[in-house]
């Protein structure tokens, strides 16, 4: 999304991370965490604060993040299909952390949650 339009919402810099581009040049760019709703759907993603004449696209990670994906044959966005894994040893009561993730060194980690900026669409 273009760097202005990602400011002007509202967004804030999390972070700055280097990019490849199409024809082999390194960028860096201000990234961001934001809140998308798309009808009843709703997820959240990095946002890339790109250059003002940048066309804003949704990535692969936005649309799973909204239980979406393209069809690489018909290219439509279709509902994904959700799997959910599960484990007799991650659910059972052990060292590892409250989900079931082991932390080195028996330490647990922590997660920190940021308000993110919202897009609305149709």
């Amino acid at each position: 999304m273009p760097g202005p339009i990602a400011r002007a919402v509202g967004l804030e810099k999390l972070d700055r991370e280097e990019f490849t581009l199409a024809d082999g040049t390194h960028r860096a760019y201000d990234v961001a965490e934001a809140f998308f709703e798309l009808g009843d759907r709703r997820g959240t993603s990095k946002v890339v604060f790109g250059p003002a004449n940048v066309t804003p696209l949704l990535g692969a990670l936005t649309l799973e993040s909204l239980g979406l994906m393209v069809n690489p044959v018909t290219r439509e966005i279709l509902p994904m299909r959700l799997f959910l894994a599960s484990s007799a040893a991650a659910a059972s009561a052990d060292s590892s952390g409250p989900t079931g993730i082991e932390v080195p060194s028996g330490r647990r980690g922590s997660l920190t949650m940021r308000s993110a900026g919202c897009f609305r669409g149709a």
